[in-house]
């Protein structure tokens, strides 16, 4: 797959591709799998902003952007799983590091009736959008050469489910740091 790639983007796509066989990714799925996974992996890299599939398959041609997003619908693993992973890795790196807990925004402007969006503050853009809230967990390293998700939680608003049920964004942080904690990994 990488000869379809531009001369410019081959290097990337080698570098996560041996990063990915580090982790034994490939061994666990199919190799086409393993291909639209690094494709993906290379593209949210790539893309600092807006990383859509479509956008990740102009830039990166090696697979279209149907396969792109019937590869991620259909993986075989739970995000828990993939969080696990990368947190193994980070391990493997033997930095030490630090968390940072931020809450990701995911505009929905016309998306009025998705049960899980809602109307809230973006400080980046200094003012109100309605979309979707996803509180990540990020490992840095303390050199500053690595920043890996390690955890994150879709935040629902209270209108969408029972009281009983509702968590605030820092009481879904909770069981992100907790696992982090349990899974030891370098924390300065």
């Amino acid at each position: 797959m990488a000869s379809r790639l531009y001369r410019t983007t081959r290097p990337l796509y080698l570098a996560v591709e041996q990063v990915l066989w580090q982790l034994q990714v490939p061994l666990v799925g199919s190799p086409t799998l393993a291909a639209l996974i690094v494709l993906s992996v290379t593209g949210l890299i790539l893309l600092t902003a807006r990383p859509t599939q479509t956008r990740v398959a102009r830039r990166l041609p090696g697979r279209a952007h149907d396969a792109l997003n019937r590869g991620l619908r259909t993986m075989p693993w739970s995000t828990r799983f993939l969080m696990r992973l990368l947190c193994d890795f980070a391990k493997q790196l033997g930095r030490d590091g630090y968390l940072v807990l931020d809450e990701v925004i995911v505009e929905k402007a016309f998306a009025k009736r998705l049960p899980w969006a809602a109307k809230v503050y973006s400080f980046k853009e200094k003012r109100t959008l309605y979309g979707r809230v996803i509180v990540v967990l990020v490992w840095c390293s303390c050199d500053g050469h690595w920043r890996i998700p390690v955890g994150f939680r879709l935040w629902r608003p209270a209108r969408s489910c029972r009281a009983a049920r509702y968590q605030t964004k820092l009481e879904l942080a909770v069981p992100l740091v907790e696992a982090v904690v349990l899974a030891r990994l370098p924390v300065h």
